[in-house]
């Protein structure tokens, strides 16, 4: 109930007065009606906040005062917010993961579809069922219907998909074969959680496995991240297999292809003629949406394209969707691109050190080493003689970390030199 109460402490914020009242639920139904152009009965608003008897608020109710609040989603309301133990613990979910019957599982996952918890139940039974590497009963548990991809918004697919996916970084499993899971599990976890992290270990693998994959939309997605591995190792660069038709591709997805035709070539003029022809067509009001955008700015970066990151800057659409909050990430990641654009130009910035990459900005768990590396070399070309040498130590650490070639000493020196 920890964060069901934090929400209704948001939404008071917000309204500017406490609902303790009919006529108090009823002008809130208003203003929900008025500012987000969805409608949340008076008599469900009375019911949550206590006015009248309560019962355990709809998925639905959750959602609409999360985006009422400035979410997308009560999932993605959650993310921004610390998740205390008391918020998510279920201790039915704990024990029902140690159980060695798959019905007995299954059923437990039914009977709490409906509730607000229920991505939460996901995370903890699939979390605790991997630790003991039950590896077919999480197979199991994404074939069922009630997990099925299409069943949750995207916000709370990146929340399942993180949770889960963290699993897979933090822990030592032993040799995992993706194929073997279902692509619903692929979807949700290997697709959103993008391990740049370890492109040399169990990512890197489980992406070469999954470039032969029966889904189009995976064996392409995996074959653009075996690509970019070679190119963080400086090896040479393959092509795709097949002659692809992107348009039916998530937006994400579709910028992944062009990025790695952009890794592809050094001609910065050609790679402004390939963003101009791809992106042409998909302009809103002569500006190109972050998810179109957000591989091409890792890629400019690592790349050090400063003519790409121009590009960039000059043609994002900077307007946050309000029931996309997963945005976020995207333009802190701009920022990232924007501040070493600057620098190169001999723009001024507005922030001279990024201290810790994790506190300063909120970019998803799995890019944030990666990214941090950039961090560095801002701070590196920004920072007084007497601390060169601190900050050259912190990237070498994670450069080492990381294992990937094309982050050397002289890349950090010479980044601002092309």
């Amino acid at each position: 109930m920890y964060m069901i109460e934090k929400l209704k402490k948001l939404v008071t914020q917000k309204t500017g007065f406490e609902v303790k009242s009919l006529k108090d639920s009823i002008l809130l139904s208003e203003l929900i009606e008025l500012q987000i152009n969805e409608q949340l009965n008076y008599n469900t608003i009375r019911r949550f906040f206590g006015v009248v008897s309560s019962t355990t608020p709809r998925r639905a109710t959750l959602d609409i005062l999360s985006r009422f609040a400035g979410y997308s989603s009560y999932a993605a309301y959650c993310i921004k917010h610390p998740i205390t133990s008391e918020s998510i613990t279920n201790e039915a979910s704990y024990q029902i993961a140690y159980s060695k019957d798959l019905k007995v599982i299954e059923s437990h996952l039914r009977h709490n579809a409906d509730s607000p918890k229920f991505i939460f139940n996901i995370v903890i039974v699939a979390r605790e069922l991997l630790h003991q590497k039950r590896f077919k009963e999480v197979q199991h548990m994404f074939k069922m219907d009630i997990l099925d991809y299409y069943n949750f918004n995207y916000s709370d697919v990146i929340f399942i998909g993180n949770s889960i996916g963290a699993f897979f970084k933090q822990n030592t499993l032993g040799k995992i074969n993706p194929n073997d899971f279902d692509i619903n599990f692929i979807r949700m976890i290997y697709l959103i959680y993008v391990d740049y992290s370890s492109l040399n270990g169990y990512y890197g693998q489980w992406s070469k496995a999954l470039t032969v994959n029966n889904n189009e939309e995976v064996r392409v997605f995996s074959q653009c991240v075996t690509i970019l591995a070679d190119y963080l190792n400086q090896k040479k660069l393959g092509r795709l297999s097949e002659q692809i038709q992107t348009s039916s591709f998530h937006p994400i997805l579709q910028g992944r292809i062009l990025s790695m035709e952009l890794l592809r070539t050094n001609n910065e003029t050609q790679r402004v003629k390939l963003l101009d022809a791809f992106f042409n067509t998909k302009r809103n009001k002569e500006k190109v949406p972050s998810t179109y955008l957000l591989e091409i700015m890792t890629c400019s970066l690592f790349s050090r394209s400063f003519v790409v990151m121009s590009w960039i800057v000059n043609n994002i659409e900077r307007q946050v969707s309000k029931h996309l909050t997963y945005e976020d990430s995207h333009f802190n990641i701009l920022f990232l691109v924007q501040i070493i654009h600057n620098h190169k130009f001999g723009i001024t910035n507005s922030i001279k050190v990024i201290h810790d990459i994790q506190n300063d900005l909120f970019i998803n768990n799995s890019y944030t080493e990666i990214m941090s590396i950039f961090a560095h070399i801002f701070n590196y070309h920004n920072t007084h003689l007497s601390e060169k040498d601190k900050v050259l130590k912190n990237y070498l650490a994670l450069s080492a970390k990381l294992n990937y070639s094309l982050f050397s000493e002289e890349y950090l020196i010479t980044y601002f030199d092309t």
